[in-house]
């Protein structure tokens, strides 16, 4: 277990098990993503000549240098060594001839942005709203945040974006519509660019976050420590905040976890429509560029850091319940 932050022997066991049992997740998830080769429509040699082509002897060159003349079990035992050695190859269509290892560097920082800066607002959101959603079961401000909540669930983040832009971008003029800059670069510039994607990526899953934080609370109050400690004398607020908040925030972060792939799926849209050169805009373009070889590697980084998020909530479990062993 975890005790006041201290990882012991028994978590980071369990940890290491959870990272090997992440190898055969991989291997399934690069098998179907090396099937992409076969799969999608056109040959990856026709996509690189372009449109007009080539001679045939010009065809079978470039075939026979990109290994493609090799059975199938060949290329992809070659193309897992490459990438385990941090060679995701080079993109065939999109940026022709650009290394994917280079794109996927920097791209990725832009959308680990994105997604952090997401959830902090979802989290900064749905924790007080949900509180007090509780608190104040059955009274008005109850109705007008379970309204808000299925509103927020229903709407897509694309069309929250819109929104977003339409009034602060063209209304208001107080946001700039497209482009991202960095934290390191112009902190005021990097937050004035950020807030209007994170808020279209962030609203939808703060609704589902407050929903759950609001069962959740509901449920813990009807507990018997909940009423034992009431006779105790203990001040409401103590035990609204002390106890019962994070014994509810047990399953709702289940809720964040399962959310994470959300984040990354939801990003693809959000980057595109703000303009935004991330991760998920790349895997949007390497799409309609019929480009596989950056597909592939941008979606096996993905996955990793989606495997990797969830076992950080798993252990994340412990700490907040000492009760929680590995």
């Amino acid at each position: 277990m975890i005790s006041g932050g201290i990882m012991t022997r028994s978590t980071l066991k369990y940890i290491l098990r959870r990272l090997f049992y992440l190898i055969p997740i991989l291997i399934l998830t690069s098998i179907l993503m090396f099937s992409i080769i076969y799969l999608a429509p056109g040959d990856p040699v026709t996509i690189m000549l372009g449109m007009e082509g080539g001679s045939k002897e010009v065809a079978e060159t470039l075939r026979e240098q990109l290994g493609l003349n090799r059975p199938p079990y060949v290329q992809y035992f070659q193309w897992v060594s490459n990438m385990l050695q941090g060679n995701f190859g080079h993109s065939i269509a999109y940026l022709k001839g650009q290394s994917i290892a280079i794109l996927i560097k920097q791209r990725l920082p832009v959308t680990f942005t994105l997604a952090v800066f997401a959830l902090f607002i979802a989290l900064c959101l749905a924790i007080p709203i949900g509180t007090i959603s509780a608190i104040h079961r059955g009274k008005f401000i109850d109705h007008i945040v379970t309204t808000f909540s299925i509103l927020g669930i229903s709407m897509p983040g694309f069309w929250v974006g819109f929104i977003l832009i339409i009034l602060f971008s063209l209304k208001l003029g107080w946001l700039p519509t497209i482009g991202f800059v960095s934290f390191f670069e112009n902190p005021w510039q990097a937050l004035r660019h950020i807030t209007m994607p994170a808020f279209a990526l962030a609203i939808p899953l703060a609704a589902v976050i407050t929903r759950m934080l609001r069962v959740c609370i509901l449920e813990n109050l009807n507990k018997e420590y909940v009423l034992t400690a009431k006779a105790f004398g203990i001040p409401n607020r103590k035990l609204i905040f002390h106890y019962i908040l994070r014994n509810s925030l047990i399953p709702t972060i289940t809720v964040i976890g399962l959310n994470v792939r959300y984040l990354v799926a939801g990003s693809v849209v959000i980057e595109k429509v703000f303009g935004i050169a991330g991760l998920g805009a790349l895997l949007a373009d390497a799409v309609f560029a019929r480009d596989f070889v950056v597909l592939q590697g941008s979606v096996m980084v993905l996955v990793t850091l989606i495997v990797l998020a969830n076992l950080v909530v798993d252990v994340l479990y412990a700490y907040l319940d000492p009760r929680i062993t590995y």
